[in-house]
């Protein structure tokens, strides 16, 4: 250190610049406070059906419970029959096939179609005889569609409606014949139907009607069926809601694609900009990343990042009412908290409990209780149901990226330093040349430069964490420490549990600040590194641990630094099977460590780990990290202790386990859609809880080695 005042100058420079900008994300994301709960049309309309009250007071009781959007999308053909319109589809194609029942078709429709039979293979007939439903449908399409697609025929109190479809729109039905020897043969293709049912018609009257008399507002989830786009299409729709008065405050675009994507994209941004409409951003089951519908990227850069979460309440969530022993909608609830305090969810598109896949909660007790906790907790974070709010577009100037890049690399010369001493004009020289990396990168590959400059922090400042580790306990091991007193010693281990640490928050502090862009807050982009930033820091305390303690070096030898002699006996040790059994039993423990972080493996928690968690997020404003209380902090405090007891055949056992600690630090402030008080409270909690294991923790090993003593006593041994 007293040699590097250059580094350390530069070192201290860029932290200045990453507090800066720290403090700049905790601003930001102290102002996204609010949550709007949306209710889904449709399944409350189902829920009403099985209760014995109407949607409308479905809705109003929902209302007093802070709601105040109701989701729904537009009409399609599809939904007019499933609502029980009068209302007939056949293909053009078997209607003209099918000579012996022409009798029951119009004869206008029947002329139509023969006139040019070749033209209509693939397109949709719609048939009815109720005037207003046919007035509704084609007023809908006359307003929307280019009239090429379409074509109206009115004849013997028959209205039909001729709607033109492809080859790819078309939908068959397959009967197959299998022979003796079980294989399959193609018997029959039948056309039955086509994708034209889920053309767009707009939004019902009726039902804006009944969301509106409710006291609720419509929130409008516009759609487009490809191929048929056009201007006409998203101007009709957007005079479609301002004549029904419908100004949705978010915009869930509804199918694989934004509404006017690609030529149209402009119209809906300006009505977003005139509206001060936010994209709604649906979380995918995978955690950490939403569904990339097309052209959604580019019109949030458009409205200059005016976008929000949306947790879209999937079956298996509705299902866990009376869940993990819970009575009633807790674990429900518990989704919908984590949703919002630590994933950035301002929107939740909230669909009633089930009992089953066909039966829903109908006692409104059910639904007030879980509102009123929701609430309340929440409010201990400053949150409150209402319009949902929006994160500032923050940014990271490319000035400050290299400022702490040059921090990064600094750090990294210091690691360096613990392995090969160099002069500090080398040390300066490859300031030099790490700075000018550092500046490629950023002005070269800007889209990876925030990343990889994150990777580097958090391998580069848990590893500084562990070779502290590993260069205090040596120095303790060599030390003369062993006859101070019990409170000596684990103080001293506190306070260097508590250093340790330290040093890996401030890799923290360079993670979550280079990387704090609105684009990493709303998941555009992701933080890609995690496993690597687990991994390599465990590798180079293995190196630490070589160099500080060596192989089987001599007894009292104190030479620091990786000698050939050491790796030589590594190499050449006889390989007995308790090694290979206690390597297996660390591969699978390392296994499941590295596959648990995240949420894309199929290794889950247990149901009482769960419950735990859930207790301690219920008491705690986070909730702490399991590894990290329960196993790493309090091993990393025995470590220190056992040093200073010479205990040296726990050093490494708790230092291999005790890396995983450090870098959980780095990673709880990796998660971006996380608020950076959560993840500092998480961090004091683990730190408090593991101190207080720890010493439970070593007072058993004091226990075990005085009755080992004891025993070995007793038997001569």
């Amino acid at each position: 250190m007293k040699n590097n005042k250059i580094i350390l100058g530069v070192l201290l420079i860029s932290l200045l610049v990453t507090s800066f900008n720290f403090i700049g994300r905790f601003t930001v994301e102290s102002g996204n406070k609010r949550i709007d709960m949306v209710l889904d049309y449709y399944e409350f309309k189902e829920l009403a059906d099985q209760s014995e009250e109407s949607l409308t007071w479905w809705f109003q009781q929902l209302k007093s419970m802070g709601v105040k959007n109701v989701a729904l999308r537009e009409e399609t053909l599809e939904d007019l029959i499933v609502d029980g319109k009068p209302l007939e589809i056949e293909m053009a194609a078997n209607i003209l096939s099918d000579v012996n029942n022409r009798d029951g078709y119009p004869t206008q429709l029947l002329e139509y179609l023969q006139s040019n039979p070749e033209d209509h293979d693939f397109d949709a007939v719609v048939m009815t005889d109720s005037q207003e439903l046919y007035q509704f449908i084609s007023e809908k399409l006359q307003d929307r569609y280019e009239s090429e697609k379409f074509t109206l025929v009115e004849d013997e109190g028959i209205y039909s409606i001729i709607l033109k479809g492809t080859k790819e729109e078309a939908l068959y039905q397959y009967e197959r014949g299998i022979d003796i020897k079980g294989r399959a043969f193609l018997l029959q293709q039948e056309l039955v139907s086509t994708k034209l049912i889920k053309l767009g018609l707009g939004l019902d009257p009726e039902k804006v009607k009944i969301i509106q008399d409710s006291g609720l507002e419509v929130m409008a989830r516009p759609y487009q069926y490809d191929g048929w786009e056009s201007e006409k299409l998203f101007s009709a729709t957007f005079d479609e809601y301002k004549e029904l008065n419908v100004a949705p405050s978010v915009l869930i675009f509804d199918g694989e694609s934004v509404f006017g994507f690609p030529d149209y994209m402009h119209i809906t941004k300006n009505y977003m900009k005139e509206k001060g409409s936010k994209v709604g951003l649906i979380e995918k089951s995978v955690q950490g990343q939403y569904i990339k519908q097309e052209g959604i990227d580019p019109l949030i850069k458009q409205l200059d990042y005016n976008a929000v979460g949306v947790f879209s309440m999937p079956e298996f969530i509705q299902m866990k009412f009376a869940h993990l022993y819970y009575t009633g909608a807790e674990e429900i609830e518990n989704t919908l908290y984590r949703a919002v305090t630590e994933r950035n969810i301002r929107v939740i598109y909230f669909r009633p409990f089930k009992i089953d896949k066909l039966t829903y909660v109908t006692d409104v007790e059910e639904y007030e209780k879980m509102f009123d906790r929701f609430e309340a907790r929440i409010a201990r974070h400053g949150m409150e149901l209402g319009e949902s709010s929006r994160m500032d577009p923050k940014r990271v100037s490319p000035i400050h990226q290299i400022m702490m890049g040059l921090g990064i690399v600094a750090a990294g010369i210091l690691l360096l330093n613990t392995f090969v001493k160099l002069k500090e004009k080398y040390n300066i020289l490859l300031l030099v040349f790490g700075g000018g990396f550092v500046v490629a990168l950023i002005y070269g590959i800007p889209s990876l430069a925030g990343n990889m400059l994150a990777i580097g922090a958090a391998i580069v400042f848990a590893s500084l964490s562990m070779v502290y580790f590993t260069a205090s306990c040596s120095k303790y091991l060599h030390g003369d420490n062993n006859n101070q007193n019990f409170i000596i010693q684990l103080g001293r281990g506190i306070k260097d549990l508590l250093i340790t640490s330290l040093i890996s928050f401030v890799g923290a502090l360079y993670v979550s600040s280079i990387l704090s862009d609105i684009e990493y807050f709303i998941a555009m982009h992701l933080y890609r590194g995690v496993k690597i930033a687990q991994l390599v820091p465990m590798a180079v305390f293995l190196l630490a641990y070589l160099s500080y303690f060596g192989y089987k070096r001599k007894k009292g030898s104190r030479k620091v630094g990786i000698q050939i002699s050491d790796i030589q006996k590594l190499l050449m040790e006889d390989i007995k099977v308790l090694y290979v059994l206690l390597g297996g039993i660390a591969l699978v423990v390392g296994y499941v460590y590295i596959a648990r972080t995240g949420h894309a493996t199929d290794l889950q928690a247990s149901n009482i780990e769960i419950l735990v968690r859930n207790k301690l997020a219920e008491l705690l404003l986070a909730r702490p990290r399991t590894k990290e209380f329960l196993i790493a902090f309090p091993l990393l405090l025995m470590g220190f202790y056992a040093a200073q007891r010479r205990y040296k055949c726990l050093i490494f056992a708790t230092g291999i386990v005790a890396v995983l600690g450090q870098t959980s630090i780095i990673n709880t402030f990796s998660h971006f859609r996380t608020p950076v008080y959560l993840s500092i409270a998480r961090t004091i909690y683990s730190l408090g809880l593991g101190i207080v294991l720890g010493i439970f923790y070593i007072v058993a090993l004091e226990i075990g080695v005085k009755l080992l003593n004891s025993l070995r006593k007793h038997l001569n041994i």
